[in-house]
């Protein structure tokens, strides 16, 4: 029987302190006062990253509403979640915003760069959470953990993305 604190197994808490001691470095960092010396390819990197979370919830999309894959699958989704959320303040110097290669990061982002950390802040933590939902294999709970994923990334889409 695995062990469990406050209902969420080891292993889960395991991995979401080894996510969170990733994500620690990213919280200092200050990529907004630097300038990128290739903008096109710090842009190109966030787009690949971007693309990574539009999987993760295509993901559990297929899962919430069609059954489609199976509870572990959304908790290495999950993860990728939070991987990316740990690599985000980094892929965000100044310097690349709309109008560099196919940028759609509005100046807003440098302009409040403490709310866009507690943004991606939030999408990672929604992530660790929705890892410990799938770890329950409750489809209700992972719906639920999955709305506050959804709606961090939302945080960030309404705010500081250009609208298409």
């Amino acid at each position: 029987m695995a062990h469990r604190l406050n209902g969420v197994s080891c292993k889960t808490l395991l991995v979401a302190a080894v996510v969170g001691c990733a994500m620690a470095p990213a919280a200092f960092a200050q990529p907004a006062g630097q300038a990128a010396a290739d903008p096109a390819a710090v842009v190109e990197a966030r787009q690949t990253q971007m693309k990574r979370l539009k999987d993760v919830m295509k993901t559990v999309t297929g899962y919430v509403k069609d059954g489609a894959g199976t509870p572990a699958d959304v908790k290495a989704a999950a993860l990728v979640a939070s991987d990316v959320a740990s690599k985000v303040p980094n892929l965000y110097p100044k310097g690349t915003q709309v109008g560099v290669g196919k940028s759609e990061t509005l100046p807003a982002a440098w302009e409040q760069w403490d709310k866009f950390l507690a943004a991606n802040k939030a999408m990672g933590e929604a992530g660790v959470k929705l890892a410990a939902a799938a770890d329950t294999g409750n489809k209700d709970a992972i719906a639920g953990a999955f709305k506050g994923l959804g709606a961090s990334c939302g945080a960030c889409h309404d705010n500081f993305r250009q609208k298409k």
